[in-house]
C-alpha cells in the first residue's frame, strides 16, 4: 500500500513540475532569412508587394485616387481610384514604390544597429509605428504627360514613416538628387504578430538605375 502511495505522490509531483516549467518557459525563437536583390520599384505609379517569407512579388498600379492641376484652367482635377488592395493575390508584408515603404496592416520600429545578427528582437524597446496617410507632401506618381504640363499626384499616399526612413535624399529632383541608404535594421511586426528583422541596403541595380531595392529579411518567430 505504501508503494502505491509513494507512486501516486511521485506522479503528482512530476505533473506539477511539468506545468511549472511550461508556464515559465522562455519563448522559442527560430529564424529564417530571405535575401532579395534589385526589386524593381522604379515605376512611380506602381507598388511592388513582397512576401518576406517566400520572396514572392506582385506589382500593381497605385490603388488610391490621383489628381493633377489643369495647365490651362489651373483647376484641380480628380482621377478616380483604379482597383483595390484585394487585387493583390499573394500574402504580402511590405510594399515598395521608389523609396517609399508601406506594410500590410503592420507596424515598425528602427534600431540603431546596422547588423542583423546583433539585433535581438526581445530587447528592442520603443513604440512601433503603423502606416499613415501623407497629406502634406503629395508625391508625383505619373509623369507620362509632363510635356503637356500634366503631372499626376497621389492624394491618399499611405506609407510607413519609420520604414521609409531607410534612405536619405539630398539635392534637387531630376538635377542632382542623391540617395544614401542608412543600412539601419528595422523590426517589423505584422498584423498577425509575426516579427521580422528588415534591412534595406541598396536603391540601384547593377547598371546604376535608381528605384531597385535590395533587402534582407529575417523572420523571427
Amino acid at each position: 500500500m505504501k508503494f502505491y502511495s509513494y507512486l501516486l505522490v511521485g506522479l503528482l509531483t512530476l505533473g506539477f513540475t511539468a506545468c511549472d516549467n511550461s508556464d515559465n518557459a522562455e519563448p522559442v525563437f527560430t529564424e529564417k532569412t530571405v535575401e532579395l536583390k534589385s526589386i524593381d520599384a522604379s515605376n512611380y505609379s506602381n507598388w511592388v508587394y513582397v512576401n518576406l517569407e517566400t520572396g514572392e512579388q506582385e506589382t500593381h498600379r497605385d490603388f488610391t485616387p490621383w489628381f493633377y492641376i489643369d495647365p490651362t484652367t489651373k483647376e484641380r482635377k480628380e482621377i478616380a481610384a483604379q482597383g483595390s488592395p484585394a487585387d493583390v493575390k499573394i500574402k504580402w508584408h511590405v510594399a515598395f514604390r521608389r523609396e517609399l515603404v508601406k506594410t500590410n496592416g503592420g507596424s515598425a520600429i528602427a534600431t540603431q544597429s546596422t547588423s542583423l545578427d546583433e539585433v535581438d528582437v526581445k530587447k528592442v524597446q520603443g513604440n512601433f509605428m503603423a502606416d499613415a496617410v501623407e497629406t502634406k507632401k503629395p508625391l508625383m506618381i505619373d509623369m507620362t504627360q509632363m510635356m503637356k504640363g500634366i503631372v499626376m499626384f497621389s492624394q491618399e499616399d499611405m506609407r510607413n514613416p519609420v520604414l521609409t526612413g531607410w534612405i536619405v535624399k539630398k539635392g534637387r529632383p531630376m538635377v542632382d538628387l542623391t540617395y544614401t541608404p542608412t543600412n539601419l535594421v528595422y523590426v517589423l511586426r505584422t498584423k498577425d504578430n509575426q516579427l521580422f528583422k528588415l534591412q534595406i541596403t541598396d536603391f540601384t541595380n547593377a547598371k546604376g538605375d535608381k528605384g531597385y531595392i535590395t533587402l534582407k529579411a529575417v523572420r523571427v518567430k
